[in-house]
């Protein structure tokens, strides 16, 4: 179905047509170059879609995220995917914040890189009362919060959501957006 798909489209289309004429007219070197064209066109474009579909699957298994959350009154580590609004979690220098939260703890401030999502050349401070994104890492501090968003419903997430829905039904199915 993805191989396909490669002959589908207005620049596949072009070289089709191109080809049929050449056919047509019986201008077999040509119809031969042109098909060899498309062929070439189709794997090349196949194994460049399936080695990103192998770098995100490498990327999932990398970002299988752990986090240190308060569960029955002691502090447990346990996988990211368990997390649920309103749990207590401890972030500290060198995690990568796992959902979105709002830190709690009152005195000390943290210094989030947040570059890969807003675009923020340099670390930024954070307070108490303030929010951290998922996916930013911490690159100083230590502090205890709350979880606000998982998932999608994070700001990475609603942003990978976003360019999901530009791009090929099947392809979200692969890298798992529905």
């Amino acid at each position: 179905m993805r191989l396909a798909r490669r002959f589908r489209g207005p620049i596949p289309w072009m070289i089709e047509v191109a080809a049929i004429l050449s056919a047509s007219v019986k201008r077999w070197e040509d119809f031969v170059i042109i098909m060899i064209m498309l062929l070439v066109n189709a794997f090349v474009d196949f194994y460049q879609e399936s080695k990103a579909l192998n770098a995100i699957a490498v990327l999932k298994k990398k970002l299988a995220l752990k986090a240190v959350a308060l569960r029955n009154g002691r502090w447990r580590q346990i996988a990211a995917a368990e997390l649920v609004p309103g749990d207590v979690i401890k972030i500290r220098i060198g995690d990568i914040i796992p959902v979105d939260i709002k830190l709690l703890s009152s005195g000390d401030f943290v210094q989030v890189d947040q570059s890969a999502l807003t675009g923020e050349s340099l670390p930024v401070d954070k307070k108490p009362g303030e929010q951290a994104y998922a996916n930013s890492v911490v690159k100083q501090g230590e502090m205890i919060s709350v979880v606000t968003g998982t998932g999608l419903n994070t700001y990475f997430g609603r942003t990978v959501g976003l360019v999901a829905n530009e791009v090929d039904p099947i392809f979200r199915t692969e890298i798992g957006v529905k």
